[in-house]
């Protein structure tokens, strides 16, 4: 009987054990569960890859890169990839096509030639990765244009010139690279406005293709061939520059126009020897890209134009917008 009774125990024990371990496992389960779904949650790829490609990152666009880089600091889980192309064509489609191998979300281009930029639109429509488009517009396949309007530009700039010269005078126009859209449409407006004042002509039409020393080199050509100049309108604030520091090494001094406003630009317009100068936001052009691209990948809806205007800048404000650069 006592034999009987101590297996009856014996048997209870066992199944007592058995019970709390079925217990402890499901307590584990249910602990588990959670951890699982979290882990599948974390592991979940929230990060936006944005690759950038830019004709350069000299002047003006360094200002662009800047905005971009901008963005990215404020919104972690945007991760821009900023390379330049250094105005090759080739160089620029290789970088598009490195982005898609490494599994960016979207493209930001800054064309180097816009009327090249069909293989790379081509690549990103087969990968069905979003295009944009910053600065430069161009013809072929993309879901977004950041940028502004380059004719207001050069409208405003030219208008202003007519003003200081009494609607008078001789003018010679300094282009950027001529296969640019911002060239073409700055050039465009400035020989309209000049149409609408017959007393200016145009005397005198090249290429600085954007840079100081070239827009110099052309300036100092044009001063040597003595041709009477009252005027340089140039399609960026560079070029101008050029233009200002031949015309003071010959001992001249005319009205120089340029665009960009950028900080070197502002602070020869303080200086008075740049007459006036039209403000291009590069940084918000860039910023405001990373941002369409965020949108995009986010599924929000975005406009095809992202307009980012353009503002004429007397000597007067000089100051006002240097402070934009502190």
């Amino acid at each position: 009987m006592k034999l009987e009774k101590r297996s009856r125990i014996l048997s209870m024990g066992i199944i007592l054990v058995m019970f709390l371990s079925l217990l402890a496992g499901c307590s584990q389960k249910q602990d588990a569960a959670p951890a699982k779904d979290q882990g599948a949650a974390g592991n979940a790829d929230k990060t936006i890859l944005v690759g950038v490609t830019m004709e350069s990152l000299e002047g003006f666009l360094a200002y662009v890169g800047d905005g971009m880089n901008a963005y990215s600091k404020e919104h972690p889980n945007v991760k821009v990839t900023v390379q330049n192309a250094n105005h090759d064509v080739a160089t620029q489609i290789k970088q598009v096509e490195s982005f898609i191998n490494q599994g960016v979300k979207t493209i930001v281009v800054k064309a180097v030639d816009k009327d090249a930029t069909g293989p790379i639109t081509d690549m990103c429509k087969k990968a069905g990765i979003k295009l944009i488009a910053v600065n430069v517009d161009f013809s072929s396949a993309k879901d977004v244009y950041v940028g502004s309007d380059h004719k207001y530009s050069g409208q405003i700039e030219t208008e202003y010139v007519a003003k200081l010269l009494n609607g008078k005078g001789n003018v010679a126009i300094l282009m950027g690279d001529p296969s640019h859209d911002a060239a073409q449409a700055r050039t465009s407006a400035a020989k309209e406005v000049i149409a609408k004042n017959p007393g200016m002509k145009v005397v005198a039409e090249q290429t600085g293709m954007w840079n100081r020393d070239k827009g110099m080199a052309v300036a100092e050509n044009w001063i040597q061939s003595g041709k009477q100049i009252d005027a340089v309108i140039a399609n960026n604030d560079e070029m101008a520059i050029g233009a200002i520091l031949a015309y003071k090494a010959a001992g001249k001094k005319i009205v120089i126009a340029g665009i960009d406003a950028t900080k070197d630009g502002l602070d020869f317009l303080k200086q008075g020897l740049l007459s006036v100068t039209v403000f291009q936001d590069g940084y918000n052009q860039g910023y405001k890209a990373i941002e369409a691209a965020d949108k995009l990948v986010s599924g929000q809806t975005v406009p095809s134009y992202v307009d980012v205007p353009y503002q004429l800048v007397e000597p007067a404000k000089a100051d006002e917008y240097l402070a934009k650069y502190k």
